[in-house]
């Protein structure tokens, strides 16, 4: 089968999830053809078309984010494709061109919002999707008859530094922030800050896609100047979570939760907030920290955000510099992983999924 996916490339989250996707299909014996659309971050358009990491056979970048729905059809006929992926797709009217040219298509759910229910049911042959709780609220939405439960896998090929020593105490993977705080960085360097105020003295790198100066309270910034690292920069898997004993991701709202995915695959303790999906992968219940506040994002998300408790979240970061408990956790948490996240199961799944569309 010749199969298309539809995706910003630049985007951490987005540019990952089709890179994964598109193996596990090649795996399964499908030709596969990428549309790599412009995207942008607080107002800079980004596009990494000379980025070596997308140097792959078969991806066309289109210029804009907005792409016209007979533009991506000519693309789709031109290719001869049976089927199109979209991820984190916003634009109906691409899916449901595509339909009426006799493609079938795809979402792979990750975000959603709760009037989605009629256009998913309209435009697309399947979803697949990301997590439990993205596939009960698909369910819930009557939409069960279309779901697959997909899920995520990691490849056999990904690099592993787990066993490499590391050099901070804790690791934030910050992306480009996102709205709100989306990743809980805010929460982090609060957090941070209450340790050293309680005089101790913790090291942590913050990974980011944009600087420093993107955080609004930059005199917290200063004042952790002795002990934050902030490393502005895109790196691929497997990143750097290796670069710390344990990986702080206090998240208000995923997804998927691709950063804790990668830093227990990394053999890292991931502290994280107790809310799906991240607590569907983090099985320790001393790694996970109560939120203190829910509310509906402003944009209608049907997940909502939710707010870890800082204090709590302070003193675990202070368990886990003072007591070692990270030490030997390693490969409990790698083996966590591999089994959770096994690459034959995921493709397995896709390929389930592909045979149910086929049968269709």
């Amino acid at each position: 089968m010749r199969i298309g996916m539809v995706s910003i490339l630049f985007h951490r989250g987005q540019s990952e999830v089709t890179r994964t996707l598109r193996q596990a299909l090649i795996d399964n014996g499908h030709e596969v053809f990428i549309f790599g659309r412009m995207g942008g971050v607080y107002g800079m358009e980004m596009q990494e078309k000379n980025d070596p990491y997308w140097k792959l056979p078969n991806v066309y970048y289109y210029p804009k984010y907005e792409i016209p729905a007979k533009a991506l059809c000519l693309w789709a006929k031109s290719h001869k494709l049976d089927t199109v992926i979209f991820n984190e797709e916003y634009d109906f009217t691409l899916a449901n061109t595509l339909q009426n040219a006799g493609i079938r298509t795809i979402q792979y759910v990750d975000f959603l919002h709760p009037g989605w229910a009629d256009p998913l049911r309209l435009c697309y042959d399947q979803l697949w999707s990301a997590s439990q709780r993205t596939t009960a609220l698909l369910s819930d939405m009557g939409l069960g008859s279309l779901t697959s439960h997909i899920g995520w896998g990691v490849p056999d090929s990904m690099p592993y530094r787990g066993d490499e020593e590391p050099w901070y105490d804790f690791f934030h993977s910050a992306g480009w922030i996102g709205i709100n705080y989306r990743k809980g960085t805010d929460l982090v360097l609060q957090a941070t800050s209450m340790l050293v105020d309680a005089g101790h003295k913790p090291s942590i790198m913050i990974h980011a896609q944009v600087p420093r100066e993107s955080i609004m309270d930059n005199e917290m910034i200063d004042k952790l100047g002795p002990y934050l690292y902030w490393h502005y920069a895109t790196i691929p898997p497997p990143g750097l979570y290796h670069c710390a004993r344990v990986v702080v991701q206090p998240s208000r709202m995923e997804g998927l939760g691709l950063t804790i995915v990668e830093g227990l695959y990394q053999g890292r303790t991931v502290i994280t907030t107790d809310a799906p999906p991240m607590n569907e992968f983090v099985e320790r219940k001393t790694d996970l920290v109560s939120y203190t506040m829910q509310k509906q994002r402003a944009d209608g998300l049907s997940f909502p955000e939710c707010t870890a408790d800082v204090g709590q979240l302070s003193d675990k970061m202070r368990h886990a510099l003072t007591s070692g408990h990270y030490v030997g956790d390693g490969q409990r948490n790698r083996q966590r992983a591999l089994e959770i996240f096994d690459w034959a199961a995921f493709c397995g799944r896709i390929a389930n999924g592909i045979k149910t569309l086929e049968a269709q």
